[in-house]
């Protein structure tokens, strides 16, 4: 009895993690799965944002980064040019929390490590008439 207890447990705890993670991507969480690759590349849950701040340190760039829903994060991937202004994407991770960045002189309150990011879009420069 107390192994389907259990059971329901975690299945519970599994839907709100899908319930979660689609709310905070925008994506609407699908129940379907598909065995081609293709489809399974487009399932993956991905953060974006708008780079608020930039800094190299590390040997790492750490952004900060404001999601379309206004919350804050930062994020760590390997170096890479990324400006203030552009949106990226990346793989949902398993952030970090209250990571000391010593070479930024300070703690973070969320962090997510990628080794991949994605910038989708860069600022359009400011043309003077």
């Amino acid at each position: 009895m107390k192994y389907f207890a259990l059971l329901k447990g975690l299945a519970i705890l599994a839907v709100i993690i899908v319930v979660l993670i689609s709310r905070f991507t925008g994506r609407k969480a699908s129940s379907s799965f598909s065995s081609s690759p293709h489809d399974k590349e487009s399932e993956i849950a991905k953060l974006r944002g708008l780079v608020k701040s930039a800094r190299l340190a590390e040997s790492r760039t750490f952004l900060e980064v404001e999601s379309p829903f206004g919350e804050r994060f930062w994020v760590a991937c390997p170096e890479q040019p990324i400006e203030v202004g552009d949106t990226v994407a990346f793989e949902v991770t398993v952030p970090k929390r209250n990571y000391e960045a010593r070479g930024l002189g300070r703690v973070l309150p969320l962090v997510y490590f990628t080794s991949h990011l994605t910038r989708e879009s860069t600022p359009s420069p400011v043309r003077s008439t």
